[in-house]
Order: structure tokens, then sequence, then C-alpha cells
């Protein structure tokens, strides 16, 4: 087990940190072996602290390393008894509840767990678990504040696979399940000193990503994968042993349970959990600022979104001085949102980047070294990251010279194994070992990987690409302006052109006209500069805080096609359509000869009509 990680100031550190083997710096090739080591070096010290919604001036629950440790084995003992082996799952619908790393931990242990996103459809959840075959499912009970419990019976109906549901985080008995906590305390006591464990090269993880549009992928991750990542996510964050690190990401998704858990939990740092709603409990970014002084945090840890509302309510009369850095992923921040937070906070941004395909970081901005407003860092030991130009079924044409924007592609031995279905690994998994991100960007002079925008996102003008991230940039610039996304509007002439989308600063209200031409004046390819800004109470996101640009292109397309055919927007609807395209319907009453107009519009754009007509014309008979 290591007993300080390696200094982290640039590329020269990441080289030398590769003059031994990965091995020589991780606290266990698989994470039971992590948790292990871990207890035994730290045992008396807090691993794990939890704030309820209810009281956010002082933790009302701690646990140490020694009964985390405790927890731990019991519950992998309870999923045994369940009868989960090596290969069987262990899924859960939880937040950040006081039991859910002890979950994630325990199933890895047992067998191979699967976090699944609690938002989802209950059709949508109980087809992964068909997929998977779980066996188990820990979800929330009636108590829930985001009406989970409400859709188990659903789920079960549809998922017949599931053997046992494990109601967590309630204090009395629930219907549809077993309470979670007196299963596992009935092996705190037990002798698990015969109980199997993982080899490194085990799946431990499911991760189902995207869902957005069409079903999720679901791409397994060893023990290997994790525990590696432990050590490349802790060095590249700075991690030192005592380091308190609050966590209001969400557990459902590789990023919070790396960064929340893992990656603390093996190099002796204490997870402040910032209730079990993390970011999203109301109120909580009020406190924000006072919890990270209480705590003496080192590092705080949240996507753009939440950089730029913890902006906005910085407090300065707090003792802050114990803070090192705001370590910001799940998308690249805009230059201008990272130089507003240091200006006003005084705190220096590290930005990362990856992906769950890639068990999370690829690059890291040095934890000592200068970050760069724009650039998401430098690759990570034993990552490799190269630019190239694909062909379109992923075969690699050729290397990008240094300061040219093209695809993204990585290398590492966290790179997962593949997609479960492996006709979605296409494209992705390329020739000699190498990752298509998906992501657009380029490598400047001194290694620092600048992401410049998603393949999938960028605006095709009559054949001429356009970067969305050029737009958004000038939109960031503006003073009123808090949060920006430029997405493509279908366009009957040149196919698609640009159109943008913005949250204003609180207390401002700015005018969309005004907007446009400080944006227009700063973006210096005119066919980039968008037709209109719509300024929104709010921009829609993800459940990891990413903005949701999929809702957003479907609301340029719905404006469109309003506009093109004369139509009021409010008779028009868009939701996902096949194969990631929009699918727009136009009210019930709406005249045949319109509705055909419609339908020819959206033929001429690729975009789907659905017909309401019929079920109206039945209603009227």
């Amino acid at each position: 087990m290591m007993s300080a990680l390696p200094h982290f100031t640039g590329l020269k550190d990441v080289e030398a940190v590769e003059r031994q083997p990965i091995e020589a710096y991780m606290a266990g090739d698989t994470l039971p072996a992590i948790l292990a080591a871990s207890a035994d070096a730290y045992a008396v010290q807090p691993a794990y602290r939890f704030y309820d919604a209810n009281d956010l001036s002082a933790p009302a629950e701690t646990f140490t390393y020694s009964a985390l440790y405790r927890n731990v084995r019991a519950a992998s003992a309870l999923f045994r008894s369940l009868g989960v082996g090596r290969t069987d799952v262990v899924a859960y619908l939880l937040p950040g509840l006081l039991q859910t790393v002890e979950i994630v931990l325990a199933g890895a242990e047992a067998g191979i767990v699967m976090p699944i996103n609690p938002f989802l459809e209950p059709g949508t959840i109980a087809a992964m678990l068909t997929r998977v075959n779980a066996r188990v499912l820990c979800i929330e009970g009636p108590t829930s504040e985001e009406g989970t419990y409400r859709k188990l019976s659903a789920i079960r109906d549809l998922a017949p696979c599931i053997e046992h549901i494990l109601i967590v985080g309630e204090d009395g008995d629930a219907d549809g399940g077993d309470r979670y906590e007196t299963g596992r305390d009935r092996f705190l006591d037990a002798d698990h000193t015969d109980a199997p464990l993982p080899a490194r090269t085990d799946i431990a993880a499911y991760f189902h990503t995207g869902g957005t549009t069409g079903a999720p992928k679901i791409a397994p991750l060893t023990h290997f994968n994790l525990a590696a990542m432990s050590f490349i996510a802790a060095f590249g964050g700075g991690i030192r042993t005592g380091d308190v690190m609050p966590c209001g990401m969400p557990l459902f998704h590789v990023g919070g349970l790396v960064m929340g858990a893992f990656a603390p939990l093996a190099y002796g740092a204490t997870i402040v959990q910032l209730t079990r709603r993390g970011y999203r409990q109301p109120g909580l970014l009020d406190a924000f600022w006072e919890i990270v002084a209480r705590e003496k945090a080192a590092i705080l840890v949240g996507p753009p979104t939440i950089v730029i509302e913890a902006t906005q309510r910085f407090r300065d009369d707090l003792d802050l001085s114990s803070v090192r850095s705001w370590i910001s992923s799940a998308a690249a921040l805009p230059a201008e949102a990272h130089r507003r937070f240091t200006d006003r906070t005084g705190i220096p941004v590290k930005e990362a980047w990856g992906l769950t395909e890639a068990t999370l970081v690829l690059t890291f901005t040095p934890a000592e070294g200068p970050s760069k407003p724009g650039a998401v860092g430098v690759r990570m030991p034993f990552c490799e990251v190269d630019i190239a130009e694909l062909s379109p079924d992923g075969e690699i044409l050729r290397r990008l010279p240094q300061g040219e924007a093209g695809v993204i592609i990585g290398r590492s031995s966290c790179v997962f194994p593949g997609y479960l279905d492996p006709a979605a690994n296409e494209g992705v998994l390329l020739a000699d070992g190498w990752l298509n991100t998906g992501d657009i960007g380029l490598i400047d002079p001194d290694g620092y990987v600048e992401i410049t925008g998603r393949a999938k996102d960028m605006i095709n003008r009559g054949g001429h690409n356009i970067d969305p991230k050029t737009i958004e940039d000038a939109l960031m610039a503006h003073p009123d302006v808090a949060l920006a996304a430029a997405v493509a509007r279908p366009d009957p002439r040149v196919g698609e052109v640009p159109i943008a989308f913005v949250a204003a600063q609180p207390g401002t209200t700015p005018d969309p006209d005004e907007v446009l031409a400080f944006a227009a004046a700063r973006i210096d390819e005119r066919a980039a500069i968008p037709k209109t800004v719509i300024v929104l109470p709010a921009l829609p996101l993800t459940g990891v805080g990413k903005v949701h640009k999929p809702t957003l292109r479907h609301e340029a397309a719905r404006l469109a096609v309003a506009e093109v055919v004369g139509l009021a927007p409010e008779r028009l609807t868009a939701k996902d359509g096949t194969g990631g395209r929009t699918r727009i319907a136009v009210a019930p009453d709406t005249p045949a000869d319109l509705r055909d107009t419609v339908k020819a519009m959206l033929d001429a754009l690729g975009l789907e009509f659905e017909d309401h007509s019929q079920a109206q014309d039945s209603v009227s008979t």
C-alpha cells in the first residue's frame, strides 16, 4: 500500500511515475484488496461522513475505515447467502445514502455490481436488469424523495429475473422486499476468512452509458480497471492521506464512484457525502461553502454546472484556506466560467477528462502545476492520448500533428473490455487497443489536451462542420450569461444552422438580440454565428450535470418546423425518434392538408413525423 502518492506538477512527473509498473503504486489489484489494505492502515480514521438534508449544520453519521470494512464484508456475505456468485449481478437504484458505497463494494466482492440511474423509466431499467440477468435489486423504500419505490411494481413485472428485493434506508419494514440492514446485520460477526474473493480479471461492475436516446449500452469494468483507476485518479487529483473530499455527485455514475469512493478510500482520505441527493438537494449549494469551511475540505469535485453555481454563491467571509483545488469533470468547463471561478474564489480549477469506457480519466490538470482555462490537462500515467483522423467505420487513417483538431483516441490498461452487445463495439474499440472517445480536440505544445466538441454535436452547415464550442465560448464571455449551449437547427436550404440557448446570471435579464450581437463580434467564422439566441430560466441537465443537448436539439427542431410551415410552436411537440433523430407531432386537430405539409417538411429535413390524427378521427366518430 502506498504511504504517499508522487507529486504531480506536469508531464515530467507522469513520465517519472511510468519508470515503475503501475502495480508499484496501487493499494491492491481488486476493490476488496484495496478496502482491506485501507482498513488495516487507517482503521480508526474517518472514511465517510454523511450530511442529512434536514440539518446541514453538522454531519449526521461518521464511519471509520474499520466500520466501513465490517459493513462491506457483512453485506457481501448477505449477497452470497441470496445465491450471488462471481458472475451474478447485484443491481441498485439508490442515491447517495449512508449504505450506497458499502453496497457497491459488497456487490463487487460477492459478484458484479450494477449501478442504475434511478431517474430512468421502469421499462428501461427492467430491460437492463433482464439483459444482465440480475438476481438482487437494492432500492430505496417508500420514503424515497425521488419516488423510485413507486417504480418497483412495474420493474418486478418487467424483470422476472430479480429474485430478491432489498429495501435500503427504511427505519421499518416496507412492502415488496426485505430490509437490507436487517439482512446485513445478521453477518456482522460472521467469520469471513474463507469467503471467496475476486481476481483482478473478474468483472467488478456493469455501468450503463447513454440511455437518453434509445437503449443504454452496458459497459463492463474489471476489478483491475477500477483498482488501477483508483491510483490514476488519486494521483491526478493530488489526493493525500487525511484529505477531506465532499461528494455531491450521483453514485450511479463511474465518476461519482471513483472520485466519491474508490480513489479517496484507497489512499486514506475522508469522503463527506452531501445528503442523499447531493448537488440536487434544494438548499445545499446555499450551505455548500459553510460545509467546506467546517469540514476543512481539501479537494472539491463537481461538474461545470456546479462550478458556475458555486461561483455565484461564494462566501468570502469564511476560512477556506484548506481548499487546494476544485476538480471539474463530466464535461469541458467553458474557459470563461473557469476564469470567473478562480477570480472570485482564489481556488484553482483542475479539469479532468475521460469517459466510462476508459474507467473515467485519461487526462488531468496537474494538481501542483498550472491550470489552463479551456484545457483538460495532460495525459495520465500509463495512459496514451492521440489525435487522429478516422474513417466512417473506425479505421485510424492517420495521426494528426500537434495543434490540429481531430478525433481523440486513448489507450490504457483501464480501457474497458467492450460493451455487452458486441455490435456496439464497432467504431469504438479500434485496432491495437485504441479507444475512440467520440470527442474532438487537439494537443497543445505543452501536452495539454483541449476538447473542442463532440463528434455527434458538430453542426453541419451545407457540408461545413461548425464546432459548437466556438459559439458557446463567445456567449459565455457575456457577463450576464451563466451557461450556454449551441445546437443544430434543421434548415431546408443548408441542412443545419446553429442556434444557441443561454441561462442568465442570477439577477440579470439579458436581451437575446444584444447577447447575439455580443457573441457575433467574437466569432471569427461568419457561418458559425447563431441564427438566434434563446434565453431560458435554466438549461436542461443530465443526472451528472451535463447540458442535455438532445432536449435542446428537439426544441430547435420544433421551432424550425413551426417557423417554416407557419404553425404556432405550441401546436408542435418534439421527442426522441429512432436512431437519435427528432420526432415531431402536430396537434390532433390540425387540418389534414397542414399535417401533410408538416410531414413533407420533416421528410426533407430528415426528421420523423408522428401522426396523432387517427386517434383524433376515431374520437370524433
